[in-house]
Formats: structure tokens, sequence, C-alpha cells
């Protein structure tokens, strides 16, 4: 029976893929939805972009990545490159984990040697940080009062730095944007690194709205860190 079912079951999913309505093909035409609504280049995979795929680096990386559905291009005065990346995280310590990321990276314009910053969510496992701890060892988790930032902010965010770069950081996530984020609590996680802004989300669906929100909300904060003082 089980054999019976098994069968029926890979001819059911063979039957949705070629007429377009499986999760994958749904998210596709998604995707692609978006980049046509934002007038950006659409690649099935990293094969055909491989000339771009060095500035989507950062902490969701790995050996094992795989990188489709990309979108590159410009959207209000920002380069901009969307992917969705299916990588796992080790640790001896922990189980493996896979992950399906969807990443938006931004040119930011005003600084080019920002030090590492991510903001987590209840999304990352303890395997993603304690990969993220043993690659990045000046970083700590901070608590977020010290840059200013009210108690739903910390309840919400995981803050990961140097301790030594809390006063750069206090300039630009000031209480009013971390009060904006601790009010809207997207799904976002963030990292900030050289002169590169990803915004980083897990999920197993993705629509066309999602995406932009996704995109709004990079934008949003890259101007704000593009117009703070950093160094002054």
């Amino acid at each position: 029976m089980s054999d019976s079912l098994s069968r029926f079951t890979s001819h059911l999913k063979s039957a949705y893929d070629k007429a377009g309505l499986s999760e994958r093909a749904l998210q596709k035409r998604a995707i692609m939805k978006f980049a046509q609504r934002y007038k950006l280049l659409y690649f099935s995979s990293d094969r055909t972009a491989s000339s771009h795929m060095q500035i989507v680096r950062g902490v969701t990386g790995s050996i094992d990545q795989q990188d489709r559905n990309i979108c590159i291009g410009t959207h209000d005065g920002y380069d901009m490159v969307f992917l969705e990346r299916t990588a796992t995280a080790a640790h001896p310590q922990y189980p493996t984990t896979r992950h399906r990321w969807h990443i938006m990276a931004f040119d930011l314009h005003s600084h080019s040697d920002l030090p590492f910053v991510f903001i987590g969510t209840k999304q990352q496992s303890k395997t993603f940080y304690a990969k993220l701890f043993t690659t990045r060892r000046e970083a700590s988790q901070l608590d977020p009062g010290y840059i200013g930032a009210p108690a739903q902010f910390g309840a919400h965010y995981t803050l990961v730095a140097s301790p030594a770069e809390q006063l750069l950081l206090a300039r630009f996530l000031t209480t009013p944007v971390t009060t904006a984020m601790a009010q809207h609590q997207h799904p976002f996680a963030l990292e900030i690194h050289g002169d590169t802004l990803y915004v980083i989300t897990e999920t197993r669906q993705v629509t066309e709205a999602a995406l932009t929100k996704m995109l709004h909300y990079g934008l949003w904060l890259a101007r704000h860190i593009d117009a703070a003082p950093l160094y002054k």
C-alpha cells in the first residue's frame, strides 16, 4: 500500500510540475513577476549569473549552497540582488540544519568599510549562531539597551557585533530606527558588512507582496545607514 501511495504521490507531483502548479513553480512565477515589476534581470540559477555572485556572501553562505531565482538590477538609486539560497549550517556541537534563505543585498552609497553586524530573528537555529560565532570570533551578543534600543527590540531581535563597535552601532541603529523595527517586527534578519546591507528571511513560501515589503524595508534601512554620520 505504501509503495502504491508513493508512486501516486510521485506521479501527482510530476503532473503538478508539468502544469506549473507545484510550490516551486508558483514561487518562481512570483519572483519573476517581482523582477518584471521592478525591471530587474532574472536568472533561474547562478550558472548564468556567476559574475554577480561575489556580492552575495555573508553569514548564509556554505560550501554546499545553491542559489536560484536570482534578480539583479537597480531600484530607487540602489544596486541590488535578490536570490533564493539553500544551504546548510554545521557545527560540531549541534545537529546540522538545512535552510532556504531569501536574501536581498543592497550596495550602500556612503560607507565602504562598515564592521560586521548581524541582527537576527527567532528564525535562526542554534547551529546557525554557533557557526556564526565560530567564523566571527570578534563578535558577541550585545545588549540592545546599550545603544538605546527599546525593550521590545531586544525581545524580538538578537544583536551580534564586536563590543568595540557599540558607539558606531548607536549612530545608525538610533532609538527611532530600533523603535520602528520593534513595532513592525518583520521576520527579516539583517547583516551589515563592508559596503553591503543584506536583508534575510527563511521561508518556504514567497509572494510578490512579500518580496515588495522586503525591498521597501531594505531601501528604508539602506537610506538611513547612508545618511548617518558614522565617523565624526
